[in-house]
């Protein structure tokens, strides 16, 4: 966490508080869309509010942590260029990608039991899947949010102080 002091309103946030806000914004994105997901579709249950915060926790890490170990697998390919280490990556990102979606069950089922699952068929592997995209969607959609309503003119006017 290398961000700077962040100036709002005459006072200014650290690493940590910026990790904080980050995290919880993403983290109260994911218990709307896994709550809606429970409310309008027969194949996600959540019993109780309780432990969609836990599970939406649990998404929020180990998603991060899929995008992590699917990063490492990238960036070991790289500068690699031939066709059988192109469908090697491939097979390999693919087998991180759909082994974490396995990894996350189990870990709901650990944590959570049958408060929070879905159903379908391989343990309902395929609503999990919509649920994240759709989560991950969400995310991005509140970043973007955020970019638009941030104000540029403070922006530029921090950027010229600190060059000065």
């Amino acid at each position: 966490m290398s961000k700077p002091l962040i100036p709002t309103e005459g006072r200014y946030i650290n690493a940590r508080q910026y990790f904080f806000v980050l995290y919880f914004c993403l983290v109260m994105t994911d218990i709307v869309v896994l709550n809606l997901f429970a409310e309008f579709w027969h194949r996600v249950h959540v019993g109780s509010f309780t432990a969609s915060i836990i599970a939406a926790i649990l998404l929020q890490f180990l998603v991060k942590v899929t995008l992590r170990l699917e990063h490492m697998v990238a960036a070991s390919f790289k500068g690699k260029t031939s066709i059988w280490q192109n469908i090697l990556k491939k097979l390999s990102l693919w087998a991180v990608l759909f082994s974490s979606k396995f990894a996350i069950l189990l870990a709901l089922a650990i944590f959570v039991g049958e408060e929070v699952h879905f159903e379908g068929k391989l343990h309902g592997v395929l609503p999990l899947i919509v649920v994240i995209v759709v989560m991950i969607i969400a995310e991005l959609a509140v970043g973007r949010l955020t970019d638009i309503l941030g104000d540029e003119e403070d922006a530029e006017n921090d950027k010229a102080k600190e060059a000065s």
